[in-house]
């Protein structure tokens, strides 16, 4: 398998992306099918990267990850194994669907970072590429609202938004989020009023999806680079500035009567604390959860609960997840899981790390770059659905390998 078809199969596949949820979702919503066009194309794809690891990967990283690889191997029979009735129908394909798609972000990890070390990373094409998926997605979302033929956010009908035809309000936007501030590299480069125009649709979309996510995740940025713009040269970034400024307060007067704000009103009346009120109740999963875990035998601390309500748990309150991605992992997976599963967390931020030991001031890319990452796993810890979510954690490791590559180069 040579190198260049696999990087522009990378490409293609990050493109196809939008249309993969898109058709998922209508699958979803409209079929009682449990195995998804997002669950097969996501699936061939990394079987594709494993092969490549094991059997084509010639970089300096190659014995490491073939111990990495067997690890989780390994972890997975245990997985299994420890789980008493797991391989009852019932609860099987469930549970492989769920470890499937947490094991498909560190092993994505290490097939990119490999791909990247054999073949200089062109930064400008991935800038690009991410500014076309978050261009299509907006689209993809836009179209539907105008039409009026949008789905609601929330499939309960508690709450406004409207995401399109897309199904998963909290993916969507975690996407659109972690995309965001790339396209200020568009902005940057033209340098021009009229290339802050880009800006719109994402805008439109993140304030029409109504999730605290969206909403944070297009303020958030505004500000930030509203800060490093104002102190790192203001007649060189004098445009984009003044570009961010104008859309913030625009925002910031409007907010009011958005509906992620009104939503927020809504559930006021509903929680007695503000803890409950922030995270959505996951807390209260949370709670639940560790009752779980601290009556649960030693292997399935060490191997983890699982997702399903088997006999050996007989506690129906198992199968809700809390939507907070690191306790998630940490209870589903248990002990052993948490560390294989969080590793290529941990290697990115060691390497952060010794970059900062050696230089403290950030670029605009590695800015960028680091705030994608530092958002993703905010959103991973507060609100759920990327680590585990192939559909996001897609462009939360391709910016953790940008950063890793990005800082080695600048630091050596």
């Amino acid at each position: 398998m040579k190198k260049q078809k696999l990087l522009s199969l990378l490409y293609i596949y990050i493109l196809i992306q939008p249309f993969i949820d898109l058709i998922t979702s209508l699958i979803t919503r409209f079929t009682e099918s449990s195995l998804t066009i997002g669950i097969i194309v996501r699936g061939i794809f990394i079987l594709i990267v494993t092969i490549y690891l094991l059997f084509y990967n010639k970089s300096k990283y190659r014995k490491f990850n073939v111990i990495y690889l067997l690890l989780i191997a390994m972890y997975i029979i245990g997985y299994f194994v420890t789980k008493k009735g797991i391989f009852n129908s019932e609860y099987l394909f469930l549970e492989i669907k769920y470890v499937f798609k947490h094991i498909y972000t560190p092993i994505l990890f290490i097939g990119l970072l490999n791909l990247f070390e054999l073949n200089k990373l062109n930064y400008t094409k991935m800038n690009k590429l991410f500014i076309k998926t978050e261009m299509i997605y907006s689209f993809l979302i836009i179209i539907p609202i105008i039409t009026l033929t949008t789905f609601s956010s929330y499939q309960n009908g508690n709450g406004n938004g409207y995401i399109g035809w897309f199904y998963s309000a909290n993916e969507i936007g975690s996407i659109l989020t972690i995309l965001y501030p790339y396209l200020f590299f568009y902005i940057i480069k033209k340098n021009t009023y009229k290339s802050g125009l880009i800006l719109l649709p994402t805008t439109i979309v993140m304030i029409f999806i109504g999730t605290k996510t969206s909403l944070l995740g297009m303020i958030i940025p505004l500000i930030l680079f509203i800060i490093y713009f104002s102190y790192n040269g203001k007649e060189k970034y004098r445009t984009p500035l003044i570009i961010s400024i104008t859309l913030l307060f625009l925002v910031t007067f409007s907010i009011v009567y958005l509906p992620a704000i009104n939503n927020v009103k809504e559930n006021i009346t509903k929680h007695n604390n503000t803890t409950s009120l922030i995270l959505s109740s996951r807390d209260t999963f949370l709670l639940d959860t560790v009752k779980i875990y601290e009556k649960a035998s030693l292997d399935e601390q060490l191997f983890g609960l699982g997702i399903t309500n088997r006999l050996d748990i007989n506690n129906e309150k198992v199968t809700k997840v809390i939507e907070m991605d690191i306790y998630d992992i940490i209870f589903r997976f248990g002990i052993l899981g948490a560390m294989l599963l969080l590793a290529p967390f941990i290697y990115t931020f060691i390497i952060v790390i010794n970059y900062f030991n050696h230089k403290s001031k950030l670029e605009i890319d590695q800015l960028i770059y680091g705030y994608a990452v530092g958002i993703a796993i905010m959103i991973a810890y507060m609100a759920g659905h990327v680590l585990g979510a192939p559909s996001v954690s897609l462009y939360l490791v391709i910016s953790m390998i940008m950063i890793v590559k990005n800082f080695e180069i600048n630091n050596s």
